[in-house]
C-alpha cells in the first residue's frame, strides 16, 4: 500500500513537472495589434502621374489600399531642366501651368479632388511658398533672396542644388503667394479638406539681406544686419532672428486667416523644420493658434541623426515649444513610417498621427512599406 501510494505520488510529481516545463516553454501569444485607421500619404504629383491613365491607376490603388488622407503637391518646389519652381499642376489664372500638365490637359488638383470627394478620402493641397523661380522670372528679379556669402559679398541666394528662393519679407512676394492660396481656396475649396503650406522660412541666419530688409531692421534697432556675426550666438544675432521670426509668423497667420475667410471649413497645416533649427526662423509657438496642423519634417537620416532623435529630441522639442500637442503631426520618411517599433515609441510621447513621405512613385510595394500589414489575432491584416 505504501509502495503503491509512493509510486502514485512519484508519477503525479513527474506529470506536474512535465506540465510545468511545457508551460514554461509554451510561447506567450502577443496582444493583438490593431491596424492603423489613419493612413496619410504625401504625394509629389509629377513623380506619380502626369497623364490621366496614370492618375486613374494611382487613385484606384490608394482607394483599395485604404488610404484615408492625401496631401497633394500642387505647386512645384524644385528647379528642374523641364520644370521651374513655382509652376503649378492645376488650371491657374495666376501661375503658369507646368508644361507636362499642359500637354496632358490634366488639372491634377480637380481630378484628384473629385475622386477623393466621391470616395471619402481627405485631400489637402500642398502649396510651397518661397521656393519660387517663377516669381523672379515672371515678376521681378529684385525679389530674389539675398545672402552674405563666405566671401562677405551680398549676392543672390541659390542653395547647393542651384534652386531659387525669393525674399519672404517682400510685400510683392507675399501678395503673389497669397493670391495663389486664395485662388485654390476659392476654386477648389469644395473638394478639399484643407491646404498645407511649405517653404515658409529662410535658409540660414545670413539672409535675407536685401536693401529693404536691411533698412527695416536698421530703422528698428539702429544696426545694419550685415555687421552681425552670423557664425556664433550673440545678442544681436538673437535680435535679428526674432525680427525674422516675426516676418515668418505674421505671414503664416495672415495666410491662414485669408484661407479661412474664403472658406471657414478649410483646415490649414504647415510643414516645418525641427525646432532646434533656429536659423530658418520658424517658431511654431508664434503661429500655432492660427494653424490646425503643424507637421515637423523628421528626416533623421538627412541630418545624420540616429532614429532615437525623432522621439527623444525632435518631438520632445516641438511639444515643449507648442501649447497644443494635439496639433502636431510628424512627417516621417518611408522607412521610418513603416517601422512599428519606432511608431510605438512615438505614440508613447502622446503623438497619435503621422504623415508618410516618399519622394518617388507610390506603388503597392512602397505603400506596404509605409503601412505594413500587422498581426491581428495571429493573422495578417488584409488591407
Amino acid at each position: 500500500m505504501k509502495n503503491s501510494l509512493k509510486t502514485m505520488l512519484l508519477v503525479l510529481s513527474a506529470v506536474l513537472l512535465l506540465n510545468s516545463v511545457a508551460l514554461a516553454k509554451k510561447p506567450v501569444r502577443p496582444e493583438p495589434v490593431e491596424p492603423m485607421t489613419e493612413k496619410t500619404i504625401i504625394i509629389r504629383t509629377p513623380e506619380n502621374f502626369v497623364w490621366w491613365d496614370a492618375a486613374d491607376t494611382h487613385l484606384e490603388l490608394f482607394k483599395n489600399e485604404g488610404i484615408t488622407t492625401i496631401i497633394l503637391l500642387v505647386k512645384n518646389d524644385e528647379d528642374l531642366p523641364h520644370m521651374d519652381s513655382g509652376e503649378v499642376f492645376y488650371d491657374s489664372s495666376i501661375a503658369p501651368k507646368a508644361f507636362d500638365y499642359q500637354e496632358s490637359n490634366l488639372d491634377a488638383l480637380r481630378y484628384v479632388g473629385e475622386f477623393c470627394k466621391a470616395n471619402g478620402i481627405k485631400l489637402y493641397a500642398w502649396v510651397p511658398q518661397f521656393h519660387d523661380k517663377v516669381v523672379i522670372i515672371k515678376n521681378n528679379s529684385d525679389l530674389q533672396m539675398i545672402w552674405l556669402n563666405p566671401d562677405t559679398e551680398l549676392v543672390e541666394f541659390y542653395n547647393p542644388n542651384n534652386e531659387w528662393f525669393v525674399n519672404p519679407s517682400h510685400p510683392e512676394v507675399q501678395n503673389y503667394q497669397r493670391s495663389i492660396l486664395a485662388e485654390i481656396a476659392t476654386n477648389y475649396g469644395h473638394l478639399l479638406t484643407g491646404i498645407y503650406l511649405d517653404w515658409v522660412r529662410f535658409d540660414d541666419y545670413n539672409m535675407d539681406l536685401s536693401d529693404s530688409v536691411r533698412a527695416k531692421f536698421q530703422a528698428l534697432y539702429g544696426i545694419d544686419p550685415i555687421s552681425i556675426n552670423f557664425s556664433t550666438e550673440n545678442d544681436t544675432l538673437l535680435l535679428w532672428n526674432k525680427f525674422r521670426e516675426d516676418i515668418i509668423a505674421n505671414y503664416i497667420i495672415e495666410s491662414a486667416n485669408l484661407i479661412k475667410s474664403i472658406d471657414p471649413n478649410l483646415e490649414v497645416g504647415i510643414f516645418v523644420l525641427p525646432v532646434a533649427m533656429h536659423e530658418v526662423a520658424q517658431d511654431p509657438s508664434r503661429f500655432e493658434d492660427a494653424i490646425d496642423w503643424v507637421s515637423p519634417m523628421l528626416y533623421n537620416d538627412d541630418w545624420g541623426y540616429p532614429q532615437s532623435w525623432i522621439y527623444e529630441t525632435a518631438i520632445s522639442d516641438i511639444m515643449e515649444n507648442m501649447s497644443d500637442d494635439s496639433k502636431i503631426i510628424p512627417t516621417l520618411d518611408l522607412q521610418d513610417c513603416g517601422d512599428a517599433a519606432l511608431w510605438q515609441k512615438i505614440i508613447a510621447t502622446g503623438i497619435t498621427r503621422k504623415n508618410c513621405f516618399w519622394y518617388w512613385d507610390w506603388t503597392p510595394e512602397t505603400l506596404d512599406m509605409a503601412f505594413p500589414r500587422v498581426l491581428v489575432r495571429g493573422k495578417k491584416e488584409k488591407k
